[in-house]
């Protein structure tokens, strides 16, 4: 008889349309709603909340479902020790609870954390260390086990130039795909110049090859997709006239361009990312140029494009409400591919009042929006990061979007279950 009450009180929870959850247990101030925006198939519940208020963080990052149960998400603290930043890991079980945190300090001090990548034994990230004798910025890419212990850290030898590792793929002989850009200018602290850098380094740094990139004049590559046989990379691009582009390029894993495509943008640094699903790319472009015949601004501009350049899949996309509210452009911050369907997760920032609003979205590979929720939190928490560990849970970091007089940011970790509403396919 309890396993009926149990399962018709999760049904019930489930079937609601709109609901709102006070995880008064944690935190009576903390007041989570959540609307659903599509024609959804599911609802999406919140199983459990953990604040992090008064921690001193400046920021909280990326967060990782790890296959041993549980998480790792990261919180960035002020250095005790040198001008820097340092990058705590917090190790999390399925129900919230901490089990460790471990702060990652190094021989110099780090300006910033730029990427994490988890796998089922490691756990990578790329910083960017300050030599200031030197005048030198130093990618490191670090490697530490699943419990946060440093296995090895791979300073990339950089001549000349000032450089940034972005993104990174490890490989298993220890060697490092890696994209970012290279700035020919000998101030730490100045912004030129620059072009988008991608190449192969082996575990003591030593670079195997690099590409500086010619597209336009000035350009930053981001997230990239390795695959068998070639380098997918996105970012931004500009010409000798200031004018804005977001491009897509095609390398073989020598470093050769094989071709590139690229959007006008008004944007320096628009959100970009991409992805592969059924050996096809899909690149999605957040608040994307005005759309044609239309005077409001698109979200987002979907393309699926075949891994030879040809473009199979052009269309705008609109997220339901969003020509009603008065709001800055909708940020991406994260994308998970879980068979043929992809999850957007970002924000935006309504202006009057002055509130921040989540959206989570899954849509198709054709590029069809098949549920979506708008995120709301009294406290204004905006999403960083979303990881799953199935079809159906999901966890979520968030921070609070505008601080005002505070002088540090808050974080919010959250549980969610995809519940699948009665009688949808």
């Amino acid at each position: 008889m309890v396993k009926f009450i149990s399962y018709f009180k999760r049904l019930f929870i489930c079937l609601m349309t709109v609901f709102l959850v006070i995880i008064s247990s944690i935190s009576p101030s903390l007041a989570i709603e959540i609307i659903p925006l599509a024609k959804n198939t599911h609802t999406l519940e919140v199983e459990w909340a953990k604040p992090f208020m008064g921690e001193e963080a400046i920021n909280y990052g990326a967060v990782e479902a790890l296959p041993q149960n549980g998480i790792v998400f990261v919180k960035i603290i002020k250095s005790t020790s040198n001008p820097g930043v340092t990058p705590v890991l917090i190790r999390m079980d399925s129900n919230g609870n901490i089990l460790w945190e471990k702060g990652i300090e190094l021989s110099r001090p780090i300006k910033r954390i730029n990427n994490f990548i988890f796998s089922l034994d490691h756990i990578f990230t790329a910083a960017e260390t300050i030599d200031y004798k030197n005048r030198k910025i130093i990618p490191v890419i670090i490697k530490m086990d699943i419990d946060g212990n440093i296995i090895n850290k791979t300073e990339l030898n950089i001549k000349g130039c000032l450089a940034t590792v972005i993104d990174f793929v490890p490989q298993n002989n220890g060697n490092y795909y890696y994209s970012g850009l290279r700035m020919c200018f000998d101030d730490i602290d100045s912004l030129g110049w620059q072009h988008g850098w991608i190449g192969l380094c082996n575990i003591e740094g030593n670079i195997i090859w690099q590409t500086f990139s010619n597209i336009l004049t000035r350009s930053i590559f981001l997230p990239f997709v390795l695959d068998e046989n070639d380098i997918f990379v996105t970012g931004a691009a500009s010409d000798v006239n200031d004018e804005s582009s977001v491009i897509l390029a095609s390398y073989t894993k020598e470093g050769k361009l094989k071709w590139y495509l690229s959007e006008l943008d008004d944007r320096v640094h628009p959100a970009i990312i991409i992805k592969t699903i059924n050996n096809d790319i899909v690149w999605i472009i957040s608040s994307i140029k005005r759309e044609p015949l239309n005077s409001k601004p698109s979200n987002l501009l979907w393309k699926k494009i075949s891994k030879d350049g040809d473009i199979i899949l052009s269309k705008y996309i609109k997220i339901s409400g969003w020509d009603n509210i008065k709001a800055g452009p909708i940020k991406l911050y994260c994308n998970n591919v879980i068979g043929n369907k992809v999850w957007l997760a970002g924000g935006y920032v309504e202006k009057h009042p002055k509130k921040a609003v989540n959206i989570f979205y899954q849509i198709d590979a054709n590029g069809e929006a098949v549920n979506g929720f708008t995120i709301k939190e009294k406290n204004n928490f905006a999403i960083v990061d979303v990881s799953f560990t199935s079809d159906d849970t999901l966890y979520m970091v968030l921070i609070t979007a505008f601080k005002g007089d505070q002088k540090f940011i808050d974080g919010l970790v959250l549980k969610l279950k995809l519940c699948k509403k009665q009688g949808t396919m």
